[in-house]
Protein backbone atom coordinates (compact mmCIF):
# COMPACT_ATOMS: atom_id res chain seq x y z
CA UNK A 1 0.00 0.00 0.00
CA UNK A 2 1.28 3.48 -0.87
CA UNK A 3 3.03 5.17 2.05
CA UNK A 4 2.80 2.12 4.32
CA UNK A 5 5.89 0.18 5.35
CA UNK A 6 5.83 -3.33 3.90
CA UNK A 7 7.94 -6.43 3.47
CA UNK A 8 8.29 -9.36 1.09
CA UNK A 9 8.69 -12.88 2.41
CA UNK A 10 9.25 -16.01 0.36
CA UNK A 11 8.09 -19.49 1.37
CA UNK A 12 10.77 -21.71 -0.12
CA UNK A 13 11.95 -24.11 2.58
CA UNK A 14 15.75 -24.37 2.48
CA UNK A 15 15.87 -23.62 -1.26
CA UNK A 16 16.37 -19.90 -0.66
CA UNK A 17 20.06 -19.27 0.11
CA UNK A 18 20.72 -16.88 2.98
CA UNK A 19 24.40 -17.39 3.87
CA UNK A 20 27.12 -16.95 2.84
CA UNK A 21 25.71 -15.63 -0.48
CA UNK A 22 22.11 -14.47 -0.05
CA UNK A 23 19.48 -14.67 -2.77
CA UNK A 24 18.45 -11.39 -4.39
CA UNK A 25 15.20 -9.78 -5.45
CA UNK A 26 14.57 -7.04 -8.01
CA UNK A 27 11.31 -5.09 -8.29
CA UNK A 28 10.07 -3.83 -11.68
CA UNK A 29 7.04 -1.72 -12.52
CA UNK A 30 4.66 -3.93 -14.54
CA UNK A 31 1.32 -2.15 -14.87
CA UNK A 32 0.71 -3.91 -18.19
CA UNK A 33 1.44 -7.32 -16.57
CA UNK A 34 3.70 -8.31 -19.45
CA UNK A 35 7.09 -8.61 -17.75
CA UNK A 36 8.89 -11.95 -18.21
CA UNK A 37 12.03 -13.56 -16.82
CA UNK A 38 13.92 -11.97 -19.69
CA UNK A 39 12.89 -8.53 -18.43
CA UNK A 40 14.11 -9.49 -14.97
CA UNK A 41 17.63 -9.75 -16.38
CA UNK A 42 17.58 -5.99 -17.05
CA UNK A 43 17.06 -2.75 -15.13
CA UNK A 44 14.21 -1.61 -17.39
CA UNK A 45 11.40 -0.12 -15.24
CA UNK A 46 13.21 -0.98 -12.00
CA UNK A 47 11.44 0.56 -9.01
CA UNK A 48 13.40 3.55 -7.74
CA UNK A 49 13.08 4.22 -4.01
CA UNK A 50 13.92 7.38 -2.13
CA UNK A 51 16.56 7.50 0.62
CA UNK A 52 15.70 5.26 3.57
CA UNK A 53 12.69 3.87 1.63
CA UNK A 54 13.91 0.76 -0.14
CA UNK A 55 16.57 -1.20 -2.02
CA UNK A 56 18.60 -0.25 -5.06
CA UNK A 57 20.53 -2.06 -7.80
CA UNK A 58 24.14 -1.14 -8.49
CA UNK A 59 23.97 -3.19 -11.69
CA UNK A 60 21.53 -5.58 -13.32
CA UNK A 61 23.03 -8.46 -11.31
CA UNK A 62 23.76 -6.72 -8.01
CA UNK A 63 20.69 -5.60 -6.04
CA UNK A 64 20.60 -4.81 -2.33
CA UNK A 65 17.22 -6.49 -1.71
CA UNK A 66 18.62 -9.72 -0.26
CA UNK A 67 17.55 -12.70 1.80
CA UNK A 68 18.30 -11.91 5.42
CA UNK A 69 16.94 -14.66 7.64
CA UNK A 70 14.74 -17.75 7.76
CA UNK A 71 12.08 -18.51 10.33
CA UNK A 72 9.49 -21.21 10.73
CA UNK A 73 5.87 -20.67 9.81
CA UNK A 74 4.09 -21.01 12.18
CA UNK A 75 6.77 -19.74 14.59
CA UNK A 76 8.78 -21.99 16.88
CA UNK A 77 8.31 -25.11 14.72
CA UNK A 78 11.20 -26.57 12.75
CA UNK A 79 10.86 -25.20 9.23
CA UNK A 80 11.98 -28.51 7.70
CA UNK A 81 8.54 -29.84 8.53
CA UNK A 82 6.43 -26.76 7.84
CA UNK A 83 8.16 -24.73 5.13
CA UNK A 84 10.53 -21.82 5.64
CA UNK A 85 9.78 -18.14 5.28
CA UNK A 86 12.72 -16.04 4.10
CA UNK A 87 12.68 -12.32 4.81
CA UNK A 88 14.26 -9.88 2.37
CA UNK A 89 15.67 -6.45 3.19
CA UNK A 90 18.24 -4.08 1.77
CA UNK A 91 21.21 -5.07 3.84
CA UNK A 92 20.50 -3.23 7.06
CA UNK A 93 18.60 -4.24 10.19
CA UNK A 94 16.19 -7.13 10.08
CA UNK A 95 13.28 -4.84 10.91
CA UNK A 96 13.63 -2.76 7.74
CA UNK A 97 10.62 -2.26 5.52
CA UNK A 98 10.14 -0.73 2.09
CA UNK A 99 7.86 2.21 1.28
CA UNK A 100 6.31 2.82 -2.12
CA UNK A 101 5.53 6.43 -3.04
CA UNK A 102 3.01 5.61 -5.77
CA UNK A 103 0.57 2.87 -6.67
CA UNK A 104 1.08 0.32 -9.41
CA UNK A 105 1.67 -3.31 -10.23
CA UNK A 106 5.15 -4.69 -9.70
CA UNK A 107 6.91 -7.77 -10.99
CA UNK A 108 8.94 -9.52 -8.30
CA UNK A 109 12.14 -10.97 -9.78
CA UNK A 110 14.26 -13.55 -7.95
CA UNK A 111 17.77 -14.93 -8.27
CA UNK A 112 18.93 -17.76 -6.01
CA UNK A 113 21.95 -18.90 -8.01
CA UNK A 114 24.81 -16.57 -7.15
CA UNK A 115 28.31 -16.14 -8.53
CA UNK A 116 31.11 -17.44 -6.35
CA UNK A 117 33.75 -15.28 -8.06
CA UNK A 118 35.82 -15.33 -11.20
CA UNK A 119 34.45 -13.30 -14.10
CA UNK A 120 31.71 -11.96 -11.79
CA UNK A 121 31.91 -10.53 -8.32
CA UNK A 122 30.90 -13.07 -5.69
CA UNK A 123 27.28 -12.65 -4.66
CA UNK A 124 26.03 -11.27 -7.97
CA UNK A 125 23.27 -13.10 -9.83
CA UNK A 126 25.10 -15.69 -11.84
CA UNK A 127 25.40 -15.50 -15.64
CA UNK A 128 26.71 -18.21 -17.94
CA UNK A 129 27.25 -16.70 -21.36
CA UNK A 130 23.87 -15.40 -22.48
CA UNK A 131 22.04 -17.27 -19.74
CA UNK A 132 20.96 -15.46 -16.59
CA UNK A 133 19.49 -16.96 -13.43
CA UNK A 134 17.02 -14.11 -12.88
CA UNK A 135 13.41 -15.35 -12.98
CA UNK A 136 9.96 -13.82 -12.64
CA UNK A 137 8.67 -14.94 -9.25
CA UNK A 138 5.30 -13.20 -8.86
CA UNK A 139 3.33 -10.02 -9.41
CA UNK A 140 1.78 -7.97 -6.69
CA UNK A 141 -0.08 -4.72 -6.33
CA UNK A 142 0.76 -1.52 -4.50
CA UNK A 143 -2.66 -0.24 -3.47
CA UNK A 144 -3.50 3.41 -3.74
CA UNK A 145 -4.68 6.27 -5.98
CA UNK A 146 -3.77 5.81 -9.62
CA UNK A 147 -4.88 7.64 -12.75
CA UNK A 148 -3.19 5.79 -15.64
CA UNK A 149 -3.09 7.26 -19.13
CA UNK A 150 -4.51 4.07 -20.61
CA UNK A 151 -4.23 0.46 -19.49
CA UNK A 152 -0.70 -0.47 -18.43
CA UNK A 153 0.55 3.12 -18.25
CA UNK A 154 2.25 4.49 -15.11
CA UNK A 155 0.06 6.00 -12.43
CA UNK A 156 -0.42 9.75 -12.58
CA UNK A 157 -1.82 12.25 -10.09
CA UNK A 158 -5.47 13.26 -10.06
CA UNK A 159 -6.80 16.80 -9.85
CA UNK A 160 -10.29 18.11 -9.19
CA UNK A 161 -12.01 21.45 -9.62
CA UNK A 162 -15.29 22.44 -7.94
CA UNK A 163 -17.35 25.58 -7.45
CA UNK A 164 -17.57 27.06 -3.96
CA UNK A 165 -20.84 26.90 -2.10
CA UNK A 166 -22.17 23.82 -3.94
CA UNK A 167 -22.24 20.29 -2.54
CA UNK A 168 -19.96 17.92 -4.45
CA UNK A 169 -18.51 14.42 -4.36
CA UNK A 170 -15.02 13.19 -5.26
CA UNK A 171 -14.43 10.34 -7.69
CA UNK A 172 -11.18 8.48 -7.12
CA UNK A 173 -9.31 6.22 -9.54
CA UNK A 174 -6.84 3.71 -8.16
CA UNK A 175 -5.65 0.16 -7.69
CA UNK A 176 -7.00 -2.20 -5.05
CA UNK A 177 -9.40 0.37 -3.62
CA UNK A 178 -11.68 -0.69 -0.76
CA UNK A 179 -14.76 0.79 0.84
CA UNK A 180 -12.85 0.87 4.13
CA UNK A 181 -10.30 3.31 2.64
CA UNK A 182 -10.47 7.00 3.53
CA UNK A 183 -9.69 10.32 1.88
CA UNK A 184 -8.24 13.23 3.83
CA UNK A 185 -8.29 16.73 2.35
CA UNK A 186 -5.53 18.82 3.92
CA UNK A 187 -3.88 22.22 3.35
CA UNK A 188 -1.57 22.24 0.34
CA UNK A 189 1.37 23.12 2.57
CA UNK A 190 0.98 19.95 4.71
CA UNK A 191 2.46 16.47 4.28
CA UNK A 192 0.00 13.57 3.97
CA UNK A 193 2.11 11.24 6.12
CA UNK A 194 2.45 13.74 8.96
CA UNK A 195 -1.03 15.27 8.94
CA UNK A 196 -2.61 14.93 12.36
CA UNK A 197 -6.24 14.40 13.35
CA UNK A 198 -7.89 17.78 13.23
CA UNK A 199 -5.50 18.90 10.48
CA UNK A 200 -7.97 18.89 7.59
CA UNK A 201 -8.47 21.80 5.20
CA UNK A 202 -10.57 24.37 7.12
CA UNK A 203 -12.25 25.79 4.00
CA UNK A 204 -13.82 22.42 3.10
CA UNK A 205 -16.92 21.14 4.90
CA UNK A 206 -18.31 17.59 5.16
CA UNK A 207 -21.66 16.07 6.20
CA UNK A 208 -23.46 18.57 3.99
CA UNK A 209 -26.13 19.63 3.32
CA UNK A 210 -27.74 18.82 6.69
CA UNK A 211 -24.92 19.34 9.21
CA UNK A 212 -21.85 20.82 7.54
CA UNK A 213 -18.68 20.67 9.65
CA UNK A 214 -15.20 21.90 8.75
CA UNK A 215 -12.48 19.34 8.13
CA UNK A 216 -10.17 20.87 10.75
CA UNK A 217 -12.14 19.79 13.83
CA UNK A 218 -9.61 19.52 16.62
CA UNK A 219 -8.74 16.25 18.33
CA UNK A 220 -11.62 16.45 20.76
CA UNK A 221 -14.98 14.74 20.95
CA UNK A 222 -16.75 18.07 21.40
CA UNK A 223 -18.96 18.93 18.43
CA UNK A 224 -18.21 15.61 16.71
CA UNK A 225 -14.43 15.93 16.59
CA UNK A 226 -11.93 13.25 17.44
CA UNK A 227 -9.57 10.82 15.69
CA UNK A 228 -10.54 10.23 12.08
CA UNK A 229 -13.45 12.68 12.11
CA UNK A 230 -11.80 14.77 9.40
CA UNK A 231 -11.50 11.72 7.13
CA UNK A 232 -13.92 11.30 4.22
CA UNK A 233 -15.46 7.89 3.46
CA UNK A 234 -15.39 6.36 -0.02
CA UNK A 235 -17.33 3.49 -1.55
CA UNK A 236 -16.37 1.17 -4.39
CA UNK A 237 -18.81 -0.58 -6.70
CA UNK A 238 -19.66 -4.18 -5.80
CA UNK A 239 -22.29 -6.75 -6.68
CA UNK A 240 -24.44 -5.32 -3.88
CA UNK A 241 -23.55 -1.63 -4.31
CA UNK A 242 -24.34 -0.65 -7.88
CA UNK A 243 -25.91 2.56 -9.22
CA UNK A 244 -26.24 4.06 -5.73
CA UNK A 245 -27.65 7.50 -5.00
CA UNK A 246 -25.39 10.51 -4.57
CA UNK A 247 -25.34 9.69 -0.85
CA UNK A 248 -24.14 6.11 -1.64
CA UNK A 249 -27.50 4.70 -0.59
CA UNK A 250 -30.46 2.94 -2.27
CA UNK A 251 -28.14 0.77 -4.35
CA UNK A 252 -29.00 -1.86 -6.94
CA UNK A 253 -27.32 -5.25 -7.29
CA UNK A 254 -25.90 -7.29 -10.17
CA UNK A 255 -24.59 -10.84 -9.97
CA UNK A 256 -22.52 -13.19 -12.10
CA UNK A 257 -24.72 -16.00 -13.40
CA UNK A 258 -22.24 -17.91 -15.52
CA UNK A 259 -18.54 -18.13 -16.36
CA UNK A 260 -17.99 -19.16 -20.01
CA UNK A 261 -14.50 -20.37 -20.97
CA UNK A 262 -13.99 -19.87 -24.73
CA UNK A 263 -10.92 -20.74 -26.83
CA UNK A 264 -9.31 -17.28 -26.76
CA UNK A 265 -11.02 -15.54 -23.84
CA UNK A 266 -13.52 -15.93 -21.00
CA UNK A 267 -16.90 -14.25 -20.59
CA UNK A 268 -18.90 -13.48 -17.47
CA UNK A 269 -22.70 -13.42 -17.85
CA UNK A 270 -24.65 -11.17 -15.46
CA UNK A 271 -28.29 -10.92 -14.48
CA UNK A 272 -28.30 -7.17 -15.17
CA UNK A 273 -25.82 -4.73 -16.72
CA UNK A 274 -22.99 -4.21 -14.17
CA UNK A 275 -22.19 -0.84 -15.80
CA UNK A 276 -18.46 -1.47 -16.19
CA UNK A 277 -16.27 0.61 -18.44
CA UNK A 278 -13.56 -0.94 -20.60
CA UNK A 279 -10.38 -1.63 -18.59
CA UNK A 280 -12.14 -1.48 -15.24
CA UNK A 281 -10.44 -3.93 -12.84
CA UNK A 282 -12.90 -6.47 -11.44
CA UNK A 283 -12.36 -9.30 -8.94
CA UNK A 284 -14.83 -12.20 -8.65
CA UNK A 285 -15.70 -13.75 -5.31
CA UNK A 286 -15.70 -17.48 -4.45
CA UNK A 287 -14.89 -19.10 -7.80
CA UNK A 288 -14.95 -22.93 -7.80
CA UNK A 289 -14.77 -25.75 -10.31
CA UNK A 290 -11.05 -25.93 -11.05
CA UNK A 291 -7.85 -26.28 -9.09
CA UNK A 292 -7.06 -23.65 -6.46
CA UNK A 293 -4.66 -22.01 -8.91
CA UNK A 294 -7.22 -22.02 -11.75
CA UNK A 295 -9.97 -20.66 -9.51
CA UNK A 296 -7.71 -17.86 -8.32
CA UNK A 297 -6.73 -16.94 -11.89
CA UNK A 298 -10.35 -16.83 -13.09
CA UNK A 299 -11.30 -14.68 -10.08
CA UNK A 300 -8.52 -12.17 -10.79
CA UNK A 301 -6.05 -13.18 -8.07
CA UNK A 302 -2.50 -13.00 -9.41
CA UNK A 303 0.56 -13.75 -7.34
CA UNK A 304 0.20 -12.05 -3.98
CA UNK A 305 -2.86 -9.83 -4.45
CA UNK A 306 -6.37 -9.72 -5.98
CA UNK A 307 -5.37 -7.49 -8.89
CA UNK A 308 -8.57 -8.03 -10.87
CA UNK A 309 -9.12 -8.60 -14.57
CA UNK A 310 -9.33 -5.64 -16.97
CA UNK A 311 -12.75 -6.07 -18.52
CA UNK A 312 -14.10 -5.34 -21.99
CA UNK A 313 -17.76 -4.73 -22.72
CA UNK A 314 -19.44 -6.64 -25.55
CA UNK A 315 -22.48 -5.88 -27.73
CA UNK A 316 -24.54 -7.72 -25.13
CA UNK A 317 -24.60 -5.56 -21.94
CA UNK A 318 -25.02 -8.71 -19.84
CA UNK A 319 -21.79 -10.31 -21.10
CA UNK A 320 -18.35 -9.04 -20.09
CA UNK A 321 -15.14 -10.27 -21.70
CA UNK A 322 -11.82 -10.90 -19.94
CA UNK A 323 -8.58 -12.33 -21.34
CA UNK A 324 -8.44 -15.51 -19.22
CA UNK A 325 -7.28 -18.47 -21.34
CA UNK A 326 -6.25 -22.06 -20.65
CA UNK A 327 -3.69 -24.32 -22.32
CA UNK A 328 -5.96 -27.34 -22.06
CA UNK A 329 -8.58 -28.00 -24.80
CA UNK A 330 -11.19 -28.88 -22.16
CA UNK A 331 -10.96 -26.34 -19.32
CA UNK A 332 -13.06 -26.90 -16.20
CA UNK A 333 -16.57 -25.56 -15.80
CA UNK A 334 -16.22 -22.73 -13.32
CA UNK A 335 -18.87 -21.48 -10.94
CA UNK A 336 -19.20 -18.25 -8.98
CA UNK A 337 -21.12 -17.20 -5.91
CA UNK A 338 -22.21 -14.21 -8.01
CA UNK A 339 -20.26 -11.62 -6.03
CA UNK A 340 -17.68 -9.25 -7.45
CA UNK A 341 -16.04 -5.88 -6.76
CA UNK A 342 -14.58 -3.18 -8.99
CA UNK A 343 -11.34 -2.04 -7.36
CA UNK A 344 -10.16 0.80 -9.61
CA UNK A 345 -12.93 3.31 -8.89
CA UNK A 346 -14.49 4.79 -5.76
CA UNK A 347 -16.45 7.88 -4.83
CA UNK A 348 -17.43 9.84 -1.77
CA UNK A 349 -20.95 10.86 -0.84
CA UNK A 350 -22.16 14.20 -2.16
CA UNK A 351 -21.41 15.70 1.23
CA UNK A 352 -18.49 18.06 0.61
CA UNK A 353 -18.62 21.82 0.14
CA UNK A 354 -15.83 24.35 -0.44
CA UNK A 355 -16.19 27.78 1.14
CA UNK A 356 -13.19 29.50 -0.44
Amino acid sequence: EVGVKGDIMVNGRSNVPVVPLPAQMKLLWDNSRTKTSADCETLLDVVAFGPEEGPSCRSKDDCSYKASRVESEPPNIAFEGTGAVTHFNDGGTQNERIIFSRAGIIAVCYCGTLSTGGSQTAGQCRREGSRSYWMLLARTMIRGPCLPDGFGAPCGEQTWEFFTGIDFRLQLRGLGLKSTDKIRIIPSSDNCLDNRDGGGEPTVLKNCPDSCNPLDLKDTYLHGGGPGKDDVDIQITTSEQLACSVQNQNCSSAHVLEILTLPDHTEWRFDIDPQFSDNDLVVLESVTGGTDEQNAMVAGHFGLEPLGWPVTRTDDPLRIRVSTTFDTPSPPQFFSSGGWCRTNFAQTREELKATA
